[in-house]
């Protein structure tokens, strides 16, 4: 009996431990604590390694871009099994998807006898905090609407995306600042007293009990104007082919379009949108832009024409529709979403007023090009733009682009993308 009690003892304890190790190994193992799910791409991670490697590729052994140091944001562009596919700063690459939190950083705790001011919108920031990539919100909004007034084309859209680094960066190198893409303290004072300086005249001269005048007609647009004369101006010149946001602000971006169509139709090209310009914009058959429509390899320069963040013109090529779309992630091809609500009704004429998975052919007027390419028409997934009536993003193929799913070339995106360029005669 002594005997065998003890082997019952010694198989009890033996069960125990393997209980025990079955348990550790399922629950034992932190879980990554991003969702591998699609809906999150767009959305802000954080860094949870000490320093993790951005690499150019999904693989353990790829090339490294750069180190990410713990805590800090990346913006999730895209997944690959256990990868993702993510935007730092001026890079982008993969990382391993274990070692990304969507739970901010929280601070180290220090005293603060005196609450922080708010930013616009009412959300409270600490007067040192630096705004940088990755960041979202009210604050972010404030950013870019000064940068919009110092003469940065861009979207108010609360997002410290791309576009937002790069003015950031150009302001600041224009300003003496220390160039580093953070919004700091004196970075957002120099933009404040800047935005002043732009808008005192304006001020000084007008009455403050009246409205000020409208432009007249015969008057010249020109960079830092804004209104409803300045988004026609963007809208004829997206229609002469060039890839601009209709914002009704003339920044840099609109500037570069008018000089290019007026070198190409023979005008004065100084970058003034005056009667003669505006004219010949509005005549068919001097707007078309000399651009020919190029059959282009997506990962032969078709990715890189039109990169993340880029705006460009979506042409239906059966029944003429044009619209605008920023593309905002995707690798096997372009993951897009129309720019404005109008933009998302243009679109749904194209499709006959319903929303559909069937590919078109279409032409994308990006950088002074035009590419054939495919779309389907319907909003599915994540998205990044508010307030334009499209629930989630759409695809555009290229030649040669895959699906994300499956990672193959579609049958029905590359007859469409031939399609549209058998029929680049009809661009116009």
């Amino acid at each position: 009996m002594t005997k065998c009690g003890a082997y019952q003892r010694y198989m009890a304890r033996s069960f125990a431990l393997i209980l025990a190790a079955v348990l550790f190994g399922l629950c034992g193992l932190a879980a990554p604590t991003v969702a591998h799910a699609q809906g999150d791409i767009g959305a802000t991670a954080y860094v949870r390694a000490t320093n993790l490697i951005l690499r150019k590729r999904p693989q353990p052994n790829a090339s490294r871009i750069t180190q990410i140091k713990q805590n800090e944001a990346v913006t999730i562009l895209e997944y690959r099994g256990e990868w993702v596919y993510v935007a730092y700063k001026r890079h982008k690459g993969f990382v391993k998807g274990e070692f990304l939190t969507s739970k901010p950083p929280v601070a180290a705790s220090a005293p603060a006898p005196t609450p922080a001011p708010a930013a616009s919108g009412g959300q409270a920031v600490a007067q040192s905090a630096s705004l940088r990539s990755g960041d979202r919100g009210e604050a972010v909004r404030e950013l870019q609407r000064l940068l919009i007034q110092a003469g940065y084309t861009l979207a108010a859209d609360g997002v410290f995306g791309k576009g937002t680094y790069d003015a950031l960066i150009s302001f600041q190198k224009s300003n003496g600042l220390k160039v580093d893409g953070l919004a700091g303290s004196r970075t957002m004072e120099r933009l404040r007293s800047s935005s002043q300086a732009t808008q005192a005249p304006t001020q000084a001269s007008t009455p403050a009990e009246t409205q000020a005048p409208e432009r007249s007609p015969d008057s010249a647009l020109r960079v830092g104007d804004q209104g409803e004369a300045v988004r026609e101006l963007q809208k004829l010149l997206a229609g002469a082919g060039f890839s601009i946001s209709t914002d009704g602000v003339f920044g840099t971006n609109t500037q570069r379009a008018v000089v290019s169509f007026q070198s190409r139709n023979g005008l004065a090209a100084d970058g003034l949108a005056g009667k003669q310009t505006l004219a010949a914009l509005r005549n068919p058959s001097a707007a078309n832009a000399a651009t020919k429509v190029e059959l282009l390899g997506w990962w032969n320069g078709g990715s890189r024409a039109f990169p993340v963040g880029a705006t460009a013109t979506v042409v239906d090529v059966r029944t003429g529709v044009r619209f605008s779309v920023k593309r905002w992630g995707g690798i096997n091809h372009a993951d897009v979403e129309p720019v404005s609500k109008d933009d998302t009704a243009a679109m749904k004429r194209a499709y006959g007023g319903q929303w559909s998975w069937a590919r078109r052919p279409v032409w994308v007027l990006v950088g002074g090009r035009a590419i054939a390419a495919s779309m389907n028409g319907m909003p599915h997934m994540g998205s990044s733009i508010g307030g334009n009536n499209f629930p989630g993003h759409f695809c555009i193929h290229m030649k040669d682009s895959r699906l994300h799913a499956g990672n193959r070339v579609d049958a029905e995106h590359a007859a469409a993308v031939n399609e549209a360029y058998n029929k680049r005669a009809n661009f116009k």
